[in-house]
């Protein structure tokens, strides 16, 4: 029987209820490449899963700007470490790498919500709507990822996906965060 990698994906929005704090994830950013120890959860051998990571894209609403009564939101793209996990006997490199080009994948598409936001006046009413379709743009890439990579079996789309994913982070760098 093949072992699959899931990825947990979540939502984070100020509208739902957040049980992560800042400090409980790791904030991708260009230095930050992930390890195997960085996967703290208990491994569920039960089922047929080589690593599980949680990770997604937080959506924070600030105060309203002056002059124009806009208000700013900022995003960023975690991985949470106590809900990640693998089968020490099971994984390789190849698999942590599929696992951080999820990650990185969460990264891309904050980046595009950055995007959208600093372009367009956007309400906290409609923060909401906006968030969603570009959340399920980004659900469907990320499955997209493992149907053709065969959640990282397949070496050769992997090595595609790699390029598209980094092209498509140097093509937003200007939406990136320090």
């Amino acid at each position: 029987m093949m072992l699959k990698i899931v990825l947990v994906l979540f939502m984070v929005l100020p509208f739902v209820n957040n049980t992560s704090s800042k400090e409980d994830v790791i904030v991708w950013n260009d230095e930050v490449v992930l390890s195997w120890s960085d996967f703290k959860g208990e491994a569920k051998s039960d089922n047929n899963h080589i690593a599980m990571s949680r990770c997604g894209i937080h959506m924070e609403q600030s105060s309203y700007a002056l002059p124009h009564g806009k208000p700013t939101y900022s995003f960023y793209a975690f991985f949470v470490p106590a809900s990640s996990w693998y089968l020490k006997d099971k994984v390789s490199d190849k698999i942590l790498l599929h696992e951080q080009l999820h990650f990185d994948v969460a990264e891309l598409y904050a980046r595009k919500l950055r995007k959208i936001f600093s372009e367009i006046i956007v309400s906290p009413v409609s923060s909401k709507t906006v968030f969603e379709k570009v959340y399920k743009e980004y659900r469907s890439m990320q499955q997209q990822y493992d149907k053709e990579t065969q959640n990282g079996i397949n070496e050769e789309a992997q090595k595609r996906w790699v390029l598209k994913i980094r092209n498509g982070l140097e093509q937003n760098s200007k939406y990136k965060i320090d």
